[in-house]
């Protein structure tokens, strides 16, 4: 994917390069002074989760309990906790993208300033199987308290940003039949954090045991909006004073979010421990850095 990137950029200078040499030759400018532009076209992106970290705690509660053999059990009250980082791997992808803008030149000079505000449907989901989040704690029985570690066991942990709105004031050079921009300004991205069948499992001498129950599995999904920022480089070429044909490159930035997740869970027992009930809580926090090129057609007015 990089390799495409740097292609296309690098399509880029050679597409309005080959335009100012064809502009030298021509004596009527398509470029107007100022106009309004609605586009649509496609992006391929590259979207990479930087910084990516999880922390959760986990408590439990199981009244006393006499089982069908056995003795009477005293209740149990525990709780555990921790935190890892979370390795994700970068996503390509293609995904459809919208745009409306404005630019008006300077007066008497090739020089213009503009605004764009733009819309990608990115849809970029990166997955780590199995993650495991360390827990360290202990457990009250009998007045008795005993130390523990564990694990959440996370059958599927993910990452997402679904969707990106931009707003990027940018300037330019105009030719004859094209303009050359560079532009920066804030990102507004849906992000979303799944944790999906996670378990907890606590070491009671030795034997991992499902504190949550085995089989018994939590599921949490949760979205949020955050800022970020982007820069861009392209250039826009006018097959007619109506309709342009842009390319432009897009690298951009969520701020460092932190989404906080977590819920009730209760476990109905078995032949030798009884009801448990307890809590899951937890925090993911990470960038995303998404870097996309986007072809689009360009209606003027």
């Amino acid at each position: 994917m990089k390799k495409l990137l740097v292609c296309l950029v690098g399509l880029i200078s050679c597409s309005f390069g080959t335009s100012v040499l064809a502009d030298k030759s021509s004596s009527v400018s398509l470029v107007p002074q100022s106009a309004f532009f609605i586009g649509f076209g496609g992006s391929a992106n590259s979207t990479s989760f930087d910084n990516q970290s999880t922390w959760g705690k986990g408590t439990s509660y199981s009244p006393p309990y006499t089982p069908p053999i056995g003795a009477p059990k005293d209740s149990i009250t525990g709780s555990a906790q921790g935190g890892t980082d979370v390795q994700m791997p970068s996503q390509n992808n293609f995904s459809p993208s919208i745009h409306a803008g404005y630019f008006k030149h300077f007066p008497q000079s090739n020089w213009l300033w503009g605004a764009r505000f733009s819309y990608n449907n990115l849809q970029a989901t990166s997955t780590v199987n199995n993650q495991l989040i360390p827990q360290s704690g202990g457990y009250t029985q009998g007045g008795v308290y005993t130390a523990f570690n564990g694990n959440y066991l996370v059958r599927s942990y993910q990452q997402s940003i679904e969707q990106q709105f931009s707003l990027m004031p940018f300037l330019g050079h105009s030719f004859k039949s094209s303009y050359v921009y560079v532009g920066a300004g804030p990102t507004y991205s849906q992000i979303k954090t799944s944790l999906n069948s996670m378990t907890g499992f606590a070491n009671f001498v030795g034997i991992p045991t499902a504190v949550t129950g085995l089989g018994n599995t939590s599921s949490y999904a949760v979205k949020q909006w955050v800022w970020g920022a982007a820069a861009m480089v392209g250039g826009t070429y006018f097959l007619d004073k109506d309709w342009s044909v842009d390319l432009n490159y897009t690298i951009s930035k969520t701020s460092n979010h932190t989404t906080n997740w977590g819920g009730p869970w209760s476990f109905g027992g078995d032949a030798i421990d009884g009801p448990r009930t307890g809590t899951n809580e937890g925090t993911s926090s990470g960038s995303i850095v998404n870097q996309s090129v986007t072809l689009s057609l360009n209606f003027v007015f």
